[in-house]
């Protein structure tokens, strides 16, 4: 579907575009969310588009642009760390049409687009499916603790009130930097390298709607986690704990506490974020009574990306082979030369 109108516009009027929707909205579309992103992963300004096109459809899409050596490779990403920038529907509801139609408005060679929460884009293209864990807010904290906190993990937080934890809410960069500190320095082994960049972390800091929360143990903080907020929803983006103090259950104290305020701020649902690969992490997101849910993202390049990417491929593995440097190759038996194939270029 071709995009009849697209205007670029400044933070101030994206978000009061966003309000005047009507629609739900993750942080992650927040003029700050998308900057953050932005700021730390391309060397351009984010692209907050409102896009109209010749099916009468409007959209309001945020996209990042990951520049690589040539055009032609470079993605427009909706968005940056699987956050999630599906379209925001002004008028109409968005089709598989709609994003092969911007990416050819946009140029470069392709446009990705990640769902999340309870929002999946249109199947098209290459499509990659993750879980990510919602926990409803809306019966509030004592249905939710009575009823979708596990026994096991009431009697945590119980243990974390009985050994002295106290749980506290802060904003502002101060905050940011006392959770970096934490998360830098976690007993949790990091390779250098890991993680989120500092720069991520600085960029969020000055947001109104990011938060941080930390559990304090004999004056020591112990553990963490950065909430932020949409319209309706909040994201646990990130935690932290101090492994020496993990028999005391912080990080329980901590998502309890969170969960209190939340649920009786009128927050509607808590995305608790995916634990592929993760089985503790997905259990303990589970003992709060958070519920998988199957999230889609697309991607789909032009036909001249889809050609260099394979010949850049193709590129790397003979350099990969060069690296390894002559291989020693022996007759069998037979007659054959063993050690000489090693299949071809996946």
């Amino acid at each position: 579907m071709p995009v009849s109108e697209l205007v670029s516009l400044t933070p101030k009027v994206w978000d009061e575009r966003l309000l005047e929707s009507g629609r739900p909205f993750r942080f992650s579309h927040r003029a700050e969310g998308v900057g953050a992103l932005a700021s730390t992963f391309s060397p351009h300004p984010p692209h907050l588009l409102e896009v109209r096109f010749q099916d009468g459809a409007r959209f309001l899409i945020p996209t990042v642009k990951q520049v690589r050596a040539m055009e032609a490779l470079s993605i427009h990403v909706a968005l940056p760390l699987d956050w999630e920038g599906m379209p925001i529907p002004l008028d109409g509801e968005l089709q598989a049409a709609h994003l092969h139609g911007l990416l050819q408005a946009l140029g470069g060679g392709g446009l990705r687009v990640h769902g999340g929460g309870r929002n999946s884009p249109p199947s098209t293209g290459t499509v990659r499916t993750h879980t990510t864990h919602i926990l409803d807010l809306t019966p509030g904290f004592q249905e939710l603790w009575a009823s979708r906190f596990s026994g096991k993990n009431r009697n945590s937080c119980r243990k974390a009130e009985k050994s002295g934890v106290t749980v506290e809410r802060r904003v502002g960069p101060e905050a940011f930097q006392a959770y970096v500190h934490l998360y830098r320095n976690t007993q949790v082994t990091r390779q250098e390298g890991d993680g989120y960049p500092d720069a991520l972390f600085s960029a969020l800091a000055p947001s109104p709607f990011t938060e941080v929360w930390f559990a304090q143990q004999g004056g020591e903080v112990v553990a963490g986690a950065v909430f932020l907020q949409g319209s309706e929803d909040v994201f646990y983006w990130s935690g932290a704990m101090d492994r020496e103090h993990q028999g005391a259950a912080p990080s329980n104290a901590v998502l309890k506490a969170a969960i209190h305020h939340f649920s009786e701020a009128g927050v509607r649902y808590l995305d608790m974020g995916a634990s592929e690969g993760l089985p503790g992490v997905r259990r303990f997101k589970e003992s709060f009574g958070a519920e998988p849910a199957e999230v889609r993202s697309v991607e789909i390049t032009t036909r001249l990306n889809r050609g260099l990417s394979r010949v850049a491929g193709l590129r790397e593995w003979v350099r990969g082979r060069l690296r390894r440097g002559p291989r020693q190759v022996e007759m069998s038996a037979d007659g054959a030369f063993e050690g000489a194939s090693e299949g071809t270029p996946g």
